[in-house]
Formats: C-alpha cells, sequence, structure tokens
C-alpha cells in the first residue's frame, strides 16, 4: 500500500472516531456495518411510511448536492453516490426520475417544522450535527430505507447517524 493511501486511510478513520465519540448522542454498535444510532428512530415522523431494505445500517460515499428543509422540521439532502458496484442496486427508478438518481438522506429534527401534526415527532429535541456544503465529499452512515409515502418510493438513508467530509 502507498504511504499517501495508507496516511489517508488514517486521516479518514481518526476523523471519523473523533467525530462520532465526541458526539453528544450514545451510539450502538450494528452488526455487519459502522455505528449507527437507533434512538434516532424516536424522532422520525410518520415512522411506518419507511420500510427497512437492510436489518443493520450502511455506509455510503459521495458527494452532497441540493438540500430542502421540510415543512415538519427534517432536512432532506440528495447525495450522488460514488460510482461504485456495492452502490448500483441501492437507488430505484423513483429515485432516477424523483431525485435525479440521487440517494436521499434525512436528518431528523434539524429545524423548527411548521407542520402542527408533526411537532410531536420532534419535541424537546432539535439535532445538532454539521451538514457539509453542496459538493462536498462524503461518508454517510445510517438506516437504509424506502419512503412509501404518497408521491414518493424512493430510498433514502434515514435516519442518518452521521456524515463525514472525506478527501
Amino acid at each position: 500500500m502507498e504511504k499517501g493511501s495508507m496516511l489517508n486511510g488514517l486521516v479518514m478513520l481518526l476523523l471519523f472516531l473523533t467525530v462520532t465519540f465526541s458526539s453528544q448522542q450514545t451510539l450502538e454498535a450494528q452488526p455487519g456495518s459502522t455505528f449507527c444510532d437507533g434512538s434516532l428512530w424516536k424522532y422520525v415522523y410518520k415512522p411506518q411510511r419507511l420500510k427497512k431494505l437492510q436489518p443493520s445500517c450502511i455506509t455510503v460515499t459521495g458527494t452532497v448536492g441540493k438540500s430542502t428543509e421540510e415543512k415538519y422540521g427534517d432536512l432532506w439532502v440528495q447525495l450522488k453516490l460514488d460510482p461504485k458496484a456495492e452502490f448500483v442496486t441501492l437507488l430505484n427508478n423513483r429515485n432516477r426520475k424523483g431525485q435525479n438518481g440521487n440517494l436521499v438522506l434525512v436528518f431528523v429534527c434539524m429545524h423548527k417544522g411548521t407542520q402542527p401534526e408533526a411537532a410531536a415527532a420532534c419535541k424537546k429535541f432539535t439535532r445538532k450535527i454539521q451538514i457539509p456544503d453542496e459538493g462536498t465529499h462524503v461518508m454517510v452512515t445510517g438506516d437504509y430505507v424506502q419512503d412509501d409515502a404518497p408521491k414518493h418510493g424512493w430510498t433514502e438513508i434515514h435516519p442518518v447517524t452521521s456524515i463525514l467530509p472525506i478527501l
């Protein structure tokens, strides 16, 4: 292995461990993946619309795209996945048509929502996580789901446990 490649790998690991273990949230280990914070599910608005597509969380890499603040307090971010073979199957036709070929990242309770019936989901909780700027290359970990709400049907990482800039 080249020195530069090995150094980049060590820097990424160090960044991940620093952010993960300095977080105020309790993280639990999930088999077969990096850390996933299962406690975030209690802040998901209408969780019955989400179908888990994998029993444990996943980690993907890609480039941050457009973001949207939802009326119920969540932040949606489009992620252009890196062209890796293992990521090809993560997108479905609804991602291709309705999300410009991107995976949707959902950060729960990022701002005060304006939708009254959604207020209970984020009551007394606001997520404090830094979202990198559009165009930043990142590593994202969370639950891989399909959002079956009307007019959706795309796949997402929801809720996102962590997002880290990478070189």
